[in-house]
C-alpha cells in the first residue's frame, strides 16, 4: 500500500483549485488535508498552524467565497 499524501501537499493543491475556482475539489484537498494532521497529536511543527489555516480555508470554500 502507499503512504498516505503528505498534509502540506494537500494543502497546496486545494489552493491551487481554489485559484482555479474549483472549490468543490479545494474543499476536497483541504479536507484530506486536515484529516492528514490528525486529530491533535501533531508531531511536525509546522503543522499546528496549519491546521488553524485549513480551517478557515474550509470555511471559505463552503460559504462559495472567490
Amino acid at each position: 500500500s502507499s503512504p498516505s499524501p503528505d498534509p502540506v501537499m494537500l494543502d497546496h493543491l486545494g489552493d491551487t483549485f481554489y485559484r482555479l475556482s474549483m472549490l468543490d475539489e479545494a474543499h476536497a484537498a483541504w479536507q484530506r488535508s486536515l484529516k492528514g494532521l490528525g486529530e491533535g497529536d501533531v508531531i511536525r511543527d509546522d503543522l499546528q498552524p496549519r491546521r488553524l489555516q485549513l480551517l478557515a480555508k474550509i470555511r471559505q470554500a463552503e460559504a462559495k467565497k472567490p
